[in-house]
């Protein structure tokens, strides 16, 4: 595991979290394992170690039950497969005997090729996202880019490579030691969250529990906290806000008990689906997701696609962040791709390909050089 067994657990990444966890597990010798989305914050090389680790007990004799929404998991690792659907059994398949279109149609009743077809490109506007030289420490190196609305831009590389240093050095939420934001014409380093939400926009953050949500605090108030913060408030205010609840419930279809229920009982698509919520509650013009889709089915992966696709159609410039490179690639106008906390390539969706984005990810492409924004 490579890291120091004296640093604080809360200063580790998500990636790096989700491996002491495993570790710890596996450290206990048990016979029976329950691995509740173990990969979903985890590198590929990170993934195979791990994988490794459960063959070699499996083989020892040990049990595992493995809840993930990664198809190629339980296909890499499985005896049995049991598909569950809003709360229902949909049925049960012998891995050797099934397909990934199968489980697929079992799990949201629509074919793969539905899922990555559903993106409208079309022109982009007028630069909405400007930055230029922008620095944080050694994890962000004197990046420059810019996104258009009604464009998706991509960002992707190995876990470490910045990515989300980066998004959250260009949202204010973590400090830049130098460059430009240029948001709405407005040029200067956003200072912090509430000064980017001034500038209407938004970012729904990798680790949606500690950083999107008060986990602990009703659906109600998560969906309004940052209408309240652009008009400098905090506490739900029942006569104004119960309606704009109850209409993004609606729109995005959350599936909720009632909207005072805490935002931590609901599945983790809908609790995404919350974060998602409550920044459209301020219309951004700028929007940042960074891994929107981690650890939530497929079904709801769908319906986000389908809510990204609207935003942009609708002018929304939006950043993407995704480990996932079959979702870059159906989503995303251009990739950026991070090495070292650098921007070292850009990648039209032309010539946009999972080996493309990977070889310039580990450093094995000529990239030529980054277009550095105009200004």
């Amino acid at each position: 595991l490579p890291v120091d067994p004296e640093r604080n657990v809360a200063e580790l990444t998500v990636a790096e979290q989700q491996m002491v966890e495993i570790v710890r597990a596996l450290s206990l010798d048990a016979r029976l394992f329950v691995l509740d989305e173990p990969t979903a914050a985890l590198s590929p090389h990170e993934v195979e170690v791990l994988f490794g680790l459960v063959r070699r007990l499996r083989a020892k004799g040990a049990s595992f039950l493995l809840v993930t929404h990664r198809l190629d998991e339980v296909f890499a690792l499985s005896d049995r497969i049991t598909v569950y659907r809003d709360g229902a059994l949909s049925g049960t398949f012998e891995t050797a005997a099934t397909t990934q279109g199968a489980l697929i149609r079992a799990m949201v009743g629509r074919d793969l090729g539905d899922l990555f077809a559903i993106r409208h490109r079309r022109e982009p506007g007028e630069v909405a996202l400007r930055v230029r030289g922008l620095c944080r420490g050694s994890q962000v190196q004197d990046a420059s880019f810019e996104v258009r609305q009604g464009e998706i831009v991509g960002v992707a590389g190995l876990v470490g490579a910045g990515r989300t240093e980066l998004v959250r050095a260009v949202f204010g939420a973590d400090k830049a030691d130098r460059g430009e934001v240029e948001i709405r014409g407005k040029v200067g380093l956003l200072g912090s969250p509430a000064q980017a939400i001034g500038e209407r926009a938004a970012l729904v953050p990798e680790d949606r529990k500690a950083q999107g949500l008060l986990i602990d605090q009703p659906i109600d108030q998560n969906l309004t906290l940052t209408g309240q913060a652009a008009s400098g408030g905090f506490w739900l205010r029942p006569g104004k806000d119960r309606a704009t609840v109850r209409r993004m419930i609606g729109e995005l279809r959350i599936k909720a008990p009632a909207p005072w229920h805490p935002v931590g009982s609901l599945s983790g698509g809908n609790q995404q689906k919350v974060v998602l919520a409550k920044w459209l509650a301020i219309a951004p013009e700028v929007l940042i997701l960074d891994e929107p889709t981690r650890g939530i089915d497929i079904g709801t992966k769908f319906e986000l696609y389908g809510l990204i696709d609207a935003l942009a159609a609708q002018g929304t410039a939006i950043l993407l962040v995704s480990s996932e490179l079959p979702e870059l690639l159906a989503l995303t106008d251009r990739t950026l791709v991070m090495r070292q906390g650098a921007i070292v390539a850009e990648i039209p969706h032309a010539r946009a390909s999972e080996e493309a984005i990977l070889a310039a990810a580990v450093g094995e492409a000529e990239t030529g050089p980054v277009p550095v924004p105009a200004g």
